[in-house]
């Protein structure tokens, strides 16, 4: 049989002789704060680490007194480590999801700072151990936090300034007295948007003999059992409702722990009204030809579908964003139809008006200079002139792009003065896109290649 009290001793005696040597908390150490799932703050240090061979020491002290569990490497392969204590791994790190790259220091001034999570709703204490679950040392001169691990009665915790190990509940340094047991209220379930007259299942864990009262938001009736509960969306509503429960667990001597979960939030809805678009084709957009024009979905419900017809063509359809080159005069239209989980809506038609002597600008209100591109059409070159109504402009820097029709940029170059050759012979014959950056405007010209 072990003698795990003579282990403790000897290893109790370690702590004590390398505690007479290691400083406790000093200033180096930083405050920091974490949250609990309920977002209650806990106070979380960052502390600095203890010297490499005072860790040795540690390490060889647990290896010699509990041979029998595992230890796992933390940094400079080594177990011991000053950079988190048992409180901060089990109710911290251990659901983080970042572990050993953000340690920390729970209950560095108090030793009730892990407490928060235990009473504010994020825990549940029950009456035995479960798995996944946290466990609380609650003996005299014991304070002391692991979780729980598939294998009943084997826990993970870490030791004070010592090792990070797997061990039986009762082979620690840690009289394995007064254990108190803890699950995680939170409630499992999608909160991907909810159709109206869709259901979906939410559950919380299973704890034995507990009872379960679920509360729903608006918009939603509830069918419960037990530690689960399917919602139900109703008709015609839409907009963000909710999901609470509260869990009544019985811990014993007739007492019970009453704790209540984070609500979780999702959103209720329906088919897709009808799409509106900016700018609106009712009565029309006008666009001059050989050029694009986007057009904008304002209320977008995540995804969209585009076309045209006439003298436009679809470039591309970036969700929210339509993007239409046009290839003649006349009027062309263009469709969209937008969708969700629940659907897609009815199409919006609009209407385009090619005009062909229009070029386009992202700033149309631009009068402060004039740009000409001649000749155009071109063959093997075109000049970029440039007649602003401020002479002092004249000098002034602006960038020139040249894009086909497929939005693949094709040339750009940095410019000054007010007329510029720009050579195009590598460009094949064809439809481009030129756009000028001045003076914080952006400037789009038609430009056809022969």
């Amino acid at each position: 049989m072990i003698n795990y009290q003579c282990h403790r001793i000897f290893y109790l005696l370690s702590l004590l002789l390398v505690s007479l040597i290691q400083p406790g908390f000093c200033q180096s150490d930083e405050i920091d704060s974490v949250y609990t799932p309920k977002e209650s703050r806990v106070y979380a240090w960052r502390t600095f680490e203890a010297q490499s061979s005072l860790r040795d020491t540690m390490d060889n002290a647990a290896l010699r007194a509990y041979p029998e569990n595992t230890y796992f490497t933390t940094y400079d392969n080594k177990s011991s480590t000053r950079k988190f204590n048992c409180h901060g791994y089990a109710w911290y790190m251990s659901e983080s999801g970042l572990g050993l790259s953000d340690p920390r220091w729970i209950g560095h001034d108090s030793i009730t700072e892990e407490d928060i999570y235990m009473t504010d709703g994020s825990y549940v204490q029950v009456a035995s151990e479960m798995y996944p679950g946290k466990v609380s040392w609650g003996g005299l001169g014991s304070d002391h936090s692991a979780i729980t691990t598939p294998q009943t009665g084997i826990f993970i915790s870490k030791w004070g300034f010592g090792p990070f190990a797997k061990h039986a509940y009762d082979n620690s340094p840690y009289w394995a007295v007064n254990l108190k047991y803890y699950v995680a209220t939170k409630i499992n379930g999608s909160t991907d948007l909810l159709c109206q007259l869709a259901s979906r299942n939410f559950s919380a864990a299973n704890i034995p003999n507990a009872s379960y009262n679920w509360v729903v938001g608006n918009g939603l009736s509830k069918t419960e059992n037990g530690n689960s509960v399917t919602v139900t969306a109703n008709y015609g509503f839409s907009g963000e409702t909710y999901i609470e429960v509260t869990i009544t667990s019985p811990i014993g001597g007739n007492q019970n722990d009453i704790k209540t979960s984070k609500r979780v939030y999702f959103e209720i809805g329906g088919v897709p009204s009808a799409p509106t678009v900016y700018p609106s084709g009712d009565p029309f957009v006008e666009m001059g030809i050989y050029s694009y024009k986007d057009i904008v979905v304002t209320n977008y419900p995540g995804e969209a579908s585009w076309s045209s017809s006439g003298s436009v063509q679809t470039i591309w359809a970036e969700g929210q964003t339509g993007r239409f080159y046009s290839t003649a005069e006349g009027n062309a239209y263009f469709y969209v139809i937008t969708s969700n989980v629940c659907g897609s809506s009815p199409m919006y038609q609009g209407t385009i008006k090619v005009i062909g002597d229009m070029m386009d600008s992202t700033d149309p209100n631009d009068k402060d200079s004039s740009w000409l591109i001649s000749p155009n059409p071109c063959n093997t070159f075109f000049d970029i002139c440039y007649t602003p109504t401020d002479n002092s402009l004249i000098d002034n820097p602006y960038s020139l792009e040249i894009y086909d029709s497929n939005s693949r940029l094709k040339y750009t170059k940095t410019l000054t003065g007010s007329k510029n050759r720009i050579l195009i012979k590598d460009l094949f014959s064809g439809a481009y896109f030129v756009l000028i950056r001045s003076e914080g405007k952006a400037i789009w010209k038609s430009l056809i290649v022969q």
